[in-house]
């Protein structure tokens, strides 16, 4: 009976844990699969961990190409913003003269034309204006042709010649004070030197009383938005001295007032030279435009200039005066004409003595613009001067001016 329990039991006992051995060895086979599976899955995120560092290596290494890209498209931006914003501030403009003129071979007056076909002159000028913006400028001239009176080269018509170079700067003081050093064209007169500026294709006499250039530094401030004064220090007060070779010392100055139709300029440079400093020489200026009507303007220039030798005493004094005037006489056609006199004694510029003497001339012109930018001139001009005897002579002159 025992026996029979006792297998009952084991019976039962094997019963129970049979299917618990089995269950056993079932989880211990998923486990290890599951192991086997994190194994594999540690591996591939090891893989994908090394494949992700390479990644973001070449990730780094494509940002510092961008940022280095970057870095020179934004540097060519940067050089390209400041020769736009140069070339906006900057003003190029110029012209070109050719003309045919016949000069009367016995003049004994010196005249800016010669004869047949010239190459009177060609200009270039490039200009940054001083402002309250951008207060640093500078302005540059070049011209060449048988008309260039100043420049490298001057009496060589086929040499382009520097005729102003300077710098300018607005200093934040009152209304604002420019100053300009350097090559500067003169203050004074009525004419200039570009062909464009004046009416007449000849220069007058009065004109040959003024410096063309000076080389020195000046002042200018607007007192009011009317009248504006000047004042400087040159090598040379009444005419170009650009290296100061004969040791002059000069001042320049300017009173300016203009209002509507009406200007008036005044102007005086006075100054000494030589090496042993033995003259002492000075030039008044007064120059008055008025615009009579929209078809009618015109100027009045006189000018004074006297010298004096301060070793021997010698004293010399010219006056001129020059009046001018232009009519429109139809839309792009206009006459103008130019009367001059010039009273001088005593002795030249070169210290000789020399007899009085006195030079009337007398200009018209007729000037039409033929199309945009392009214009024609032609000019007949009598001068009369009694120096030598009472003689006379003619220049008839003829130009096409393109401006740019």
């Amino acid at each position: 009976m025992r026996s029979i329990l006792r297998t009952a039991v084991v019976v039962a006992a094997s019963l129970l844990l049979v299917p618990q051995f089995v269950a056993a060895a079932d989880l211990s086979s998923e486990i290890q699969d599951m192991k086997q599976r994190l194994e594999a899955m540690e591996g591939q995120l090891q893989t994908q961990n090394a494949d992700l560092t390479d990644a973001r290596a070449m990730v780094a290494a494509q940002q510092v190409q961008i940022d280095q890209t970057e870095t020179l498209v934004n540097d060519e931006r940067e050089a390209t913003s400041a020769l736009s914003s140069f070339l906006e501030s900057t003003d190029i403009s110029g012209f070109v003269a050719a003309g045919w003129n016949y000069v009367d071979t016995n003049t004994d007056v010196d005249n800016d034309e010669t004869d047949g076909f010239n190459l009177d002159q060609a200009w270039i000028t490039i200009n940054k204006a001083a402002t309250a913006e951008s207060r640093a400028g500078f302005n540059l001239e070049f011209q060449m042709g048988e008309l260039a009176q100043e420049g490298v080269g001057f009496g060589n018509s086929d040499v382009i010649g520097i005729y102003a170079a300077s710098v300018s700067y607005l200093a934040p003081v009152g209304n604002g004070l420019m100053v300009d050093a350097g090559i500067l064209s003169t203050a004074l007169g009525a004419e200039v030197e570009a062909q464009n500026g004046n009416w007449q294709i000849t220069r007058g006499a009065v004109f040959g009383l003024q410096p063309i250039t000076n080389t020195g530094v000046t002042a200018t401030y607007n007192l009011t938005d009317n009248i504006s004064v000047m004042a400087g220090a040159l090598n040379n007060a009444l005419a170009t001295d650009r290296n100061n070779a004969g040791d002059t010392l000069g001042l320049t100055s300017q009173v300016s007032y203009s209002q509507d139709k009406f200007g008036l300029n005044v102007g005086y440079n006075y100054g000494s030279g030589g090496f042993n400093g033995d003259y002492r020489e000075g030039l008044l200026d007064v120059v008055a435009t008025l615009d009579l009507t929209d078809n009618l303007s015109v100027w009045a220039n006189y000018d004074y200039s006297s010298r004096e030798q301060t070793n021997g005493g010698a004293t010399a004094s010219t006056n001129g005066i020059a009046i001018a005037g232009r009519l429109g006489v139809m839309e792009g056609t206009g006459i103008s004409g130019r009367f001059e006199y010039v009273s001088g004694d005593g002795y030249d510029g070169g210290g000789l003595v020399v007899a009085d003497q006195d030079l009337m001339t007398y200009t018209v012109t007729v000037d039409r613009a033929i199309t945009a930018g392009l214009t024609g001139k032609f000019e007949y001009r009598y001068n009369s001067n009694d120096l030598a005897g009472g003689n006379s002579s003619s220049v008839i002159a003829t130009q096409l001016l393109y401006q740019f």
